[in-house]
């Protein structure tokens, strides 16, 4: 149930939080697994391979405190609402600018030598859309018919013509981690949470 604020008509329809209101860009979130206990948790960073690896994307299986919000950008201009299926959206986790380089959500370039994964790291740039930033873009894709569930894509050619495949976003047991990669089978369901600080 919305919490009292007025909604937005939109075609195609705003992406829906747990509280039942739209996403809005610039608005912190948590995502966090659409799954029940032991597999569900909250999305945060990680280190997958040893401490010498690059920050990745992981899923925490313990408690909501270790949850980062994050923030969603549009590759629309002026776009205040993030849209199911048409928005481009890159994804940053909102942590002091000092603690990292970049908190922008990427696709690795390369797939892991170990695991052939193609993981979701940090390091990402902000910019246009376009083949210079593809690897920086996702679209949140309606889980029919489960209410306000979605998955991840990753869909490089909606903002550069000549990049890769599209493919969804799973999480991923490895070492005792749980890293988001990229999968051509089943997707991952999560579900987003306004951030009350």
């Amino acid at each position: 149930m919305a919490d009292g604020q007025p909604q937005p008509v939109l075609t195609p329809p705003a992406v829906i939080d747990t509280y039942g209101n739209a996403l809005q860009t610039g608005s912190m979130y948590y995502i966090l697994s659409a799954q029940i206990v032991p597999d569900g948790g909250p999305i945060t960073r990680g280190i997958v391979g040893g401490d010498q690896g690059p920050m990745t994307v992981v899923q925490d299986r313990s408690s909501l405190r270790n949850a980062l919000p994050i923030v969603f950008y549009s590759a629309t201009p002026g776009e205040q609402w993030i849209r199911e299926s048409v928005s481009s959206v890159t994804i940053r986790f909102q942590t002091p600018s000092a603690y990292l380089n970049s908190t922008i959500w990427q696709v690795a370039e390369y797939e892991d030598k170990t695991t052939r994964l193609r993981y979701i790291q940090l390091g990402g740039v902000v910019g246009k859309p376009g083949c210079k930033t593809y690897r920086n873009w996702f679209k949140i894709i309606k889980n029919t018919p489960f209410k306000n569930t979605y998955r991840i894509q990753y869909d490089p050619r909606d903002v550069c013509p000549i990049a890769g495949r599209r493919r969804n976003i799973a999480v991923f047991s490895v070492n005792g981690m749980w890293p988001l990669a990229l999968t051509s089978d089943y997707p991952y369901s999560f579900v987003f949470q306004k951030f009350d600080p």
